[in-house]
């Protein structure tokens, strides 16, 4: 009882400093209290990139492949829906079209809240600092590998199906492309590859012909004959070795002379 008494005392004096004694929070007071919160809780998390038409249209599809075969592995399905894609109907393609545009821009105004509340609560991270280092001006780049020179070909044939894919959407079809390009068709980009690269070689070789400075070459070092400059005191020899000037360890027995000394 006592507990309780000594309880309640201090919590009327806490409220009594605060001036709340006896008021109660209102109901209006407590939901614009929780909403405060939930929008600073929000506000923290960047929101994220609405899904594309074609990802939306994924999502609504693959429960419809995969409940009429079952059996289909990943790759399969994804072939599907590719093929699917293809032949979607212009209605059904305007729909996922209007809810990828509603979706991005509910996506813009949360973005710009976003962007608000880290300009005023978060401090500005310091810029990297720039290299004072100059490039190696002129020095030639590095030759395209076979797959690059195919998404270079490739990427205007898949936005052009595709426009509202995103970078890593992009990437994730071209990848699959490549794995199913012809034979024939991968040759020539290898053809094309392995001539570039043969052309990097011969120009970085010339760069650096005229860029970088040759190496002096290591001057031999005389061998001494066995005679000190002074006669033959082993001392002042170029082959003796040299004394040390630190004092010996008071007290250590010398180490003994070898047969050959």
């Amino acid at each position: 009882k006592d507990k309780k008494e000594k309880e309640e005392k201090k919590r009327k004096e806490r409220e009594a400093k605060s001036g709340t004694e006896g008021k109660p929070k209102s109901k209006k007071m407590k939901e614009s209290g929780e909403a405060e919160r939930s929008v600073k809780a929000s506000a923290k998390e960047k929101p994220k990139r609405p899904a594309s038409v074609y990802i939306l249209f994924r999502a609504e599809e693959r429960p419809v492949i995969m409940k009429d075969n079952p059996a289909l592995g990943h790759s399969e399905v994804d072939q599907e829906l590719s093929k699917r894609w293809k032949e979607i109907s212009p209605t059904r393609k305007e729909a996922l079209e209007s809810k990828y545009s509603e979706a991005k821009e509910e996506y813009s105004k949360e973005l710009a809240k976003w962007t608000k509340w880290k300009e005023e609560n978060e401090p500005d991270k310091p810029k990297p600092k720039s290299s004072d280092k100059p490039s190696k001006s002129g020095k030639p780049k590095r030759a395209a590998s076979a797959y690059l020179l195919f998404i270079g070909e490739e990427k205007p044939a898949i936005l052009k199906e595709n426009p509202s894919l995103t970078f890593g959407e992009l990437s994730k079809e071209a990848g699959k492309r490549w794995k199913e390009i012809s034979p024939d068709r991968k040759k020539v980009f290898e053809s094309k590859a392995a001539e570039a690269k043969e052309q990097y070689d011969k120009d970085l070789a010339k760069w650096k012909q005229e860029h970088e400075p040759e190496k002096p070459a290591e001057e031999d070092e005389p061998v001494g004959d066995g005679k000190g400059s002074e006669g033959d005191d082993p001392s002042t020899s170029g082959n003796a070795s040299k004394s040390s000037d630190k004092p010996s360890k008071s007290g250590k027995p010398k180490r003994a002379a070898s047969a050959y000394l």
